[in-house]
């Protein structure tokens, strides 16, 4: 079966076919794609959301660079295999390819939207630790961990005690970014101690894309705790929902509702480690590191499949051992 990208190129190249092709994009009935960054073993995987099957993927190798004008040209070393701890992934809505940040080198690596092979990668050198990557106003923002801050390629806001975890653009066209303070831990995985104090920070955007600071930011989510969360999405209904540390995907009232960021409801408790949420067409997909508090507490890297609505767990996707799945992107 096709994907919606591959029905619509399909159906451009003649009259005949995109009275045939548009019918079926517009029923849904094309190929669900769901694209997860892996940080254990560096690797992008593609799986068909239907079948749950791994269909395509993508190693990403710690690439030679150099300048080039605004951009670093991606040169991979043969042979190399070394750690890049991928950790953030986005599909453009401009240009349709998938933007993936990395900690190794200080940029956004650019693969193309269909292949998954590397283009280039952008010009980032002040970001470190990225965790967060969203679009808006025809801007790429990417929240940066270490610096505490969220940047628009150009110009950037922040410099709180608060460290970005994850980051969505709302139906409102404006910056949602999980957020928790700064606390020392041996690795990034582990959980800040009780108690909890995550949020989610709204970003204010003007129509060209940047902002003000520091009136731009507000905490967006009350009336339920959040512990380090990391991923974010907007249902359907335009409702936002918010990955917590302690096993917990939530659901908020998203920006358009009459009480917006009131909590509404646990979608699901049973989430070992829940890193990202994206939902597709009623159904919520959950990634999972195998462990995050630092025991060998038995969990497996996961993909958990839930009903969007009841938070009924409906299916787990096959994933190797190691891999650690990180953030998602599905179209």
């Amino acid at each position: 079966m096709l994907t919606r990208r591959q029905a619509l190129k399909l159906g451009a190249t003649c009259k005949a076919l995109r009275a045939r092709v548009d019918p079926a994009v517009a029923r849904g009935v094309c190929r669900t794609r769901l694209l997860v960054v892996c940080s254990g073993d560096n690797y992008l995987r593609e799986y068909d959301l239907a079948t749950g099957a791994s269909v395509n993927g993508q190693t990403l190798q710690r690439p030679m660079v150099k300048h080039v004008g605004t951009e670093i040209m991606r040169h991979p070393r043969r042979g190399s295999r070394q750690q890049c701890w991928p950790t953030c992934i986005a599909i453009s809505p401009y240009d349709g390819d998938i933007y993936v940040c990395q900690y190794k080198i200080a940029g956004v690596i650019v693969l193309h939207g269909e292949t998954l092979k590397p283009l280039r990668v952008m010009a980032t050198d002040s970001i470190e630790t990225p965790e967060g990557i969203a679009f808006s106003h025809n801007c790429t923002y990417v929240a940066s961990a270490a610096n505490m801050s969220v940047f628009r390629l150009g110009s950037r806001l922040g410099g709180e005690p608060f460290v970005p975890w994850g980051m969505v653009t709302g139906p409102d066209d404006n910056l949602y970014v999980a957020v928790d303070r700064s606390y020392e831990a041996p690795s990034y995985v582990h959980m800040p101690p009780p108690p909890d104090t995550g949020m989610v920070l709204r970003i204010l955007l003007r129509e060209d894309g940047t902002f003000d600071e520091p009136e731009a930011l507000g905490d967006f989510c009350y009336g339920k705790s959040l512990r380090r969360p990391s991923g974010l999405c907007f249902d359907a209904a335009g409702n936002l929902l918010v990955t917590s540390g302690n096993d917990e995907v939530l659901r908020f009232a998203g920006p358009w509702s009459a009480h917006p960021g009131r909590f509404m409801a646990v979608l699901t408790a049973t989430a070992p480690h829940p890193f990202d949420v994206v939902q597709h067409r009623g159904l919520v997909i959950v990634s999972s590191h195998a462990c995050v508090q630092g025991t060998n507490d038995g969990n497996k890297p996961r993909l958990t499949v839930y009903d969007g609505e009841s938070g009924t767990l409906l299916r787990q996707l096959k994933m190797m051992p190691r891999c650690e799945a990180n953030m998602m992107a599905v179209e």
